[in-house]
């Protein structure tokens, strides 16, 4: 996966130096030799055991049409190559099936496992309510007398069982029972009179009652639950196979994509395609059509990137720390400046019209969002892929490593495990963004970091006051 990420926005820098630096006419003729391209054919899989062999097959048969022209020196960096590789393969099977992959989750799966099995009737309530329940039908089927109510009792002696039958019950003293005239040893009782007599015991029953009935409900309904979530990964597999996706670096994908993939990672290996750019969009369906070159000097940015992570790694252990040193946050590039930067760090750029996303390989990030403000990086926003609070608490432990107390902490305010964090710092705001249910402790909605530029004009006062604060 991390190979897939990496090579994104790398093919955009390729491609742009073939239109940038014209070849010679003998460079040309030494760099594409023809020789006679290995034909490549498709033998379809048909696995009902194995459904993902389907999906393995695509994708190894797409890597071997690609390599025969790599194999070939074909220019695959030009239009008309790669509208020929899109055909081939096309012609084995779409490359651009209709529908749109089912990417869901294990836990959004699980969540909506949760919700078709409380439509159930039988495993609707939660545990508070059906305890709740159980606990109304355990007062009724174990009912204790009260003195003075007409009652009848059943009592053994040897093998003998004798019944006091409509005789006033007076009370128990822990070792015989008064009923009418008489007294009766409590061992004596019949087990179902036992409790009818003996308050203690009777709430000692009930508890063991509400216990036994609720673990074998909350079993049921987590069997329940554990049958539907295996229901629906089977059909999520079953749909993806059968609408035509591919399963490529953890994603279900259309083929198009891991063709210009596959094409990104030739390219970004073959010096000669140096410097060309494309107009591919990683998340795009759509073919990839040359467009342009750069728009800025190499040389130039490079040496302001440089200046850029040794004025973040002065500031180690401070929220300013983060501009550049995680090799995404350059505040004030515009969006291809960007691009740039973090194609040579192993992120790739996915642009947009409100905002670009950052695709890079840490498997707890769910998104990342670059937001710009007249052309200008200003805002990055990373929303985490967070479901335990354990998670939380590793994640909140390394924001504070790195970047040094909140701003709570500092004015000696208590926080808790659960709260938000922010930092302020002078050229760079964070803030870590959570909510926490006071009941469960369980983390709600999702987790996101925010990192803010601090405008240009108030750096100069947020020194000041940083410095009187330490």
């Amino acid at each position: 996966m991390n190979r897939f990420l990496r090579t994104g926005s790398a093919f955009l820098l390729a491609v742009s130096a073939v239109f940038c630096i014209p070849l010679s006419g003998q460079q040309k003729k030494d760099d594409f030799k023809f020789k006679t391209r290995q034909e490549v054919k498709y033998n379809p899989v048909v696995d009902s055991k194995n459904p993902m062999a389907v999906s393995e097959n695509k994708v190894a048969h797409i890597r071997k049409v690609v390599q025969s022209y790599v194999d070939h020196k074909d220019d695959i960096s030009d239009q008309h190559v790669i509208n020929e590789i899109y055909d081939k393969i096309d012609n084995d099977f779409p490359i651009q099936p209709k529908g749109k992959p089912d990417n869901r989750l294990l836990k959004e799966l699980r969540a909506e496992a949760v919700r078709l099995v409380k439509q159930d009737k039988r495993f609707a309530m939660e545990e508070a309510e059906y305890r709740k329940m159980l606990e109304a039908t355990a007062a009724k089927i174990y009912k204790t007398y009260k003195p003075g109510d007409k009652v009848t009792l059943i009592y053994q002696k040897g093998n003998k069982r004798y019944r006091i039958k409509n005789e006033t019950f007076y009370r128990f003293n822990g070792r015989s029972v008064s009923i009418g005239l008489r007294t009766v040893p409590y061992y004596d009782l019949i087990e179902e009179d036992k409790v009818k007599v003996n308050p203690a015991y009777a709430e000692a029953k009930r508890k063991e009652y509400v216990e036994r009935e609720l673990k074998e409900y909350l079993s049921l309904r987590k069997d329940a639950f554990l049958s539907k979530e295996t229901e629906l990964v089977k059909a999520q597999l079953k749909y993806n196979i059968d609408s035509g996706f591919v399963r490529y670096a953890e994603i279900w994908r259309y083929p198009i994509q891991v063709i210009n993939t596959r094409l990104i990672e030739s390219i970004e290996a073959d010096p000669r395609f140096a410097g060309k750019v494309t107009g591919l969009n990683l998340d795009s369906i759509h073919r990839i059509q040359i467009k342009r070159t750069e728009s800025f000097d190499r040389k130039e940015l490079a040496e302001r990137i440089r200046a850029y992570k040794e004025d973040a790694a002065r500031r180690v252990g401070t929220i300013d720390s983060e501009q550049g040193l995680k090799n995404i946050i350059f505040w004030r590039f515009t969006k291809d400046e960007v691009k740039y930067a973090l194609a040579n760090n192993g992120w790739s750029l996915v642009q947009g019209k409100e905002y670009d996303k950052a695709v890079g390989f840490d498997q707890q990030v769910l998104e990342t969002r670059l937001y710009y403000e007249k052309g200008r990086l200003v805002k990055v926003v990373t929303t985490y892929d967070i479901d335990s609070f354990d998670t939380f608490t590793q994640l909140r432990g390394n924001m504070l490593k790195s970047y040094g107390p909140d701003d709570r902490t500092k004015n000696k305010e208590f926080v808790r495990p659960g709260e938000p964090l922010s930092w302020k710092g002078i050229i760079t705001d964070g803030y870590l963004n959570v909510k926490q249910n006071k009941d469960t402790g369980a983390l709600e909605g999702k987790v996101t970091m925010t990192w803010q530029m601090v405008p240009l004009k108030d750096r100069k006062k947020r020194a000041e006051l940083l410095n009187k604060e330490n």
